[in-house]
């Protein structure tokens, strides 16, 4: 057998340091594709995060369902206040044009439950009496049920009296308005 000549020994350390380091090489480009594509999944999370946040806290997408619910509070069956001068001015209107006697009381507020409601709703409430022919009276309710400010008004515990000295009627009863919860 022949012997390797030195030249040719060079030549072999050569191509088994070429395939060492190519496999080294080969082996760190691998780790390091692997390392890309964990990367590449954290960073694809990280954007969707930041997406969600993003759709979340839009100021301008919020400022503007924000005046849509607004625009719905105000169309709302339920006042945010009511205005106690607006249910006497109705009564003194009604009793001065159905030509009856009549009196005013504001009662203290309350709140109640509506239809098994999660909230409870405010309810001013006003005791009214009026006298007069029993036309007259009847006059007196309808103008005020026609004419109220408030489409959540209500009359409630009517009593009607006749007295026979004078030849009256006496109506008391009690006006509630229910609002909005505080």
């Amino acid at each position: 057998m022949r012997r390797i000549s030195s030249f040719q020994l060079i030549l072999l350390l050569l191509v088994i340091a070429l395939l060492a380091g190519n496999a080294y090489f080969g082996y760190s480009f691998y780790r390091s594709v692997q390392r890309q594509a964990a990367l590449a999944v954290d960073i694809a999370a990280v954007e969707a995060q930041i997406a969600t946040l993003g759709q979340i806290y839009d100021i301008d997408a919020l400022q503007a369902e924000l005046a849509a619910l607004e625009e719905q509070r105000d169309d709302a069956p339920f006042p945010e206040e009511v205005e106690s001068t607006e249910i006497f001015n109705l009564v003194r209107t009604s009793g001065n044009g159905a030509n009856v006697e009549w009196s005013f009381t504001e009662a203290r507020g309350t709140e109640e439950e509506i239809d098994g409601s999660v909230y409870e709703y405010r309810v001013f409430s006003y005791e009214v009496e009026a006298s007069g022919t029993l036309s007259n009276v009847f006059n007196f309710i309808t103008r005020i049920e026609a004419d109220a400010p408030y489409n959540t008004l209500k009359v409630n515990d009517v009593e009607l009296t006749y007295n026979s000295t004078t030849g009256d009627w006496t109506i008391t009863f009690d006006i509630l308005v229910f609002a909005q919860p505080v």
